[in-house]
């Protein structure tokens, strides 16, 4: 006898062979008995033909060719109760036919009557299967009947052998209509089960999207006066009239400032991957600058543990790249602040390689090494887990003057980034020595673009050039104001405080570059140039435009491009990203449209 699992893989066996589209349960099980009945019946029915029952063979080979008929019905028609019709009345036709032929009431044939409600109750419905089992019982009762002629066995025999036929067919379809009716009960709970799952795993999902949304939402909000703060804070940093004591008090206020805005934009990341809006924005980029600032933002924070804090920059580096600074930023003071965190004595430093691949393309290395105290081989693998801080203190609090800070988002977000850019980061470590992370970045070259001043270091021979700043945010419009004009004095700057104000002095007014935030309540900044290019006539439709946004992800980029948009201004920028990209975007050529009418 077969077990259960030989069962299965028989039925998937025969499954896969089905045609598909035709492979329901109902099928399954129609073909299963089917093919069964064919199997049985070829050897039942040479067996007849040796012992010489002629007839009942004859009868078994017309059972063979109707059941087949049965399965040619199903496969060609898809009627499948017409065929379970045709086969269950070859199935009782050939029964009763042999009860007839070898003995009636008293033959062993008899026995097979109780099958034939079986296909019913697993393809159709009880009913159908009781139809067939009152007909089975009838047949039962119209032998016995019939019987009375019969003078070789007493009535007794006969009445014993209907009553146990009869018992039989009753019996075995209770057991079977029990056992229907218990795997149906099993799986409506099952089916319930699995409907309070779903609801539940909705649930779930829906405040797991809400909690995103929230904290994409207050961290968004949170940046815009933190950005206030830290422009400022790089604009007085500019100045050279303020006392040493000012200016270094002005320096820690910056780090604390930049350190806490990092701390929101990781959670503000860690939201957007959440939520598959992670993306990058490259543009050029003065390479050792940007590497020289991002190492000097964090100087302090060694300063004060006592740290050897070293830059070394390949002379094979090159001077402009093709990337996303703020992302390049990002990683480094994540490597870098984690390095610093974990080192009680010793060092900290950063290499920089470049390995060109071709004349345009190359890979950047980035390598941080530390001193501190290493990381343990069960962790290695977890280090980039989001929120796995308070382990990394277990196995780490020992180590003396080991000060650890920070939300346990950092090396994840920078896995993120990392692959983001579709390179690669590596692990080298050893308790009680010491780090090594290497981050691989494919990068391209760039044509030399003009330096960005430092802070409070004006531009020379600046052309008078018209800007608008339109932003609800009062402060992000100060700070990009007083930032220009300290590196642009004869910039002519012009502000809106909402979409409509923008678009009002766009339609009335010609500026050579327009600023344009993109989430404003009354109007977003895709819809006011949209309303530029579309309704407003030469020479203020082609005013240069750049979007003013700390949301980047894909689906907005593609609708600022489609709306005409020049380039990007990510949010939080700093002095060296607004100008540069301020410049790269009026050295630009606008393309001109055909004309088309007001």
């Amino acid at each position: 006898m077969l077990n259960s699992n030989a069962s299965y893989r028989l039925l998937s066996l025969l499954k896969r062979r089905m045609p598909v589209g035709r492979r329901q349960e109902n099928d399954v099980f129609f073909v299963a008995f089917a093919v069964s009945a064919l199997v049985f019946l070829l050897p039942i029915a040479v067996g007849l033909q040796l012992v010489h029952l002629q007839a009942s063979a004859y009868s078994a080979c017309v059972g063979l060719g109707l059941i087949a008929l049965a399965l040619w019905v199903w496969k060609h028609t898809g009627h499948l109760k017409a065929a379970l019709l045709l086969y269950e009345g070859t199935l009782l036709a050939l029964i009763l036919l042999n009860v007839h032929l070898l003995g009636g009431v008293m033959s062993p044939v008899m026995v097979w009557l109780g099958i034939v409600p079986l296909l019913p109750l697993f393809i159709a419905s009880l009913r159908w299967a009781y139809v067939f089992l009152a007909l089975s019982f009838l047949a039962v009762l119209v032998f016995y009947m019939l019987s009375a002629q019969d003078t070789g066995h007493s009535r007794q025999e006969k009445a014993l052998a209907a009553m146990m036929f009869g018992t039989f067919i009753v019996t075995q379809m209770v057991l079977v209509g029990t056992v229907a009716g218990v795997a149906t009960r099993r799986l409506r709970q099952i089916h319930k089960d699995n409907r309070r799952l779903r609801i539940l795993t909705e649930q779930l999902r829906l405040s797991h999207t809400h909690k995103d949304r929230f904290l994409s939402s207050v961290s968004h909000e949170m940046r815009t006066p933190l950005n206030a703060i830290h422009g400022y804070l790089d604009l007085l940093r500019g100045r050279h009239d303020l006392p040493a004591e000012a200016a270094e008090h002005i320096g820690h206020a910056a780090t604390a400032a930049a350190h806490l805005l990092g701390l929101i934009n990781d959670l503000l990341d860690y939201a957007q991957i959440r939520q598959g809006q992670f993306t990058l924005s490259p543009q050029p980029v003065q390479l050792p600058a940007l590497l020289q600032s991002a190492h000097t933002t964090l100087r302090a924070l060694a300063d004060e543990k006592g740290l050897a804090y070293t830059l070394h920059l390949s002379p094979q580096l090159p001077d402009w790249v093709q990337a996303d600074p703020h992302r390049l930023t990002q990683i480094l003071l994540n490597l870098l602040g984690n390095a610093i965190k974990f080192t009680a004595r010793g060092q900290v430093a950063l290499h920089a390689h470049y390995q060109p691949h071709s004349p345009q393309q190359g890979t950047l290395a980035l390598r941080v090494v530390d001193t501190g105290p290493g990381i343990p081989e069960v962790l290695i693998e977890k280090i980039f887990t989001p929120f796995f801080q308070a382990q990394v203190q277990a196995h780490t609090s020992a180590q003396p003057g080991v000060a650890l800070h920070g939300n346990g988002l950092g090396l994840s977000i920078t896995d993120s980034l990392v692959k983001a850019w579709r390179g690669g980061i590596d692990i080298d470590t050893r308790l009680g020595e010491g780090s090594t992370f290497t981050v691989h970045l494919p990068v391209g070259l760039s044509a030399a673009c003009r330096p960005a001043p430092r802070p409070g270091e004006a531009l020379p021979h600046a052309a008078p050039l018209r800007l608008l700043i339109v932003d609800d945010h009062a402060m992000n419009r100060m700070v990009a104001a007083a930032t220009l004009r300290k590196a642009m004095p004869q910039l002519s700057i012009d502000q809106a405080e909402n979409g409509q104000q923008g678009l009002e002095k766009l339609s009335s007014q010609r500026y050579d570059l327009v600023l344009l935030d993109i989430v404003m309540p009354d109007m977003s900044g895709i819809e006011v140039l949209q309303k530029v290019r579309q309704n407003c006539p030469p020479p203020y439709r082609h005013v240069k435009a750049l979007a003013f946004t700390a949301n980047l992800d894909a689906e907005v980029r593609a609708q600022c491009e489609q709306a005409g948009f020049d380039g990007f201004l990510a949010k939080p920028f700093n002095a060296s990203s607004l100008i540069n990209t301020l410049l790269q975007t009026l050295d630009q050529p606008f393309p001109q449209p055909q004309e088309t009418g007001p």
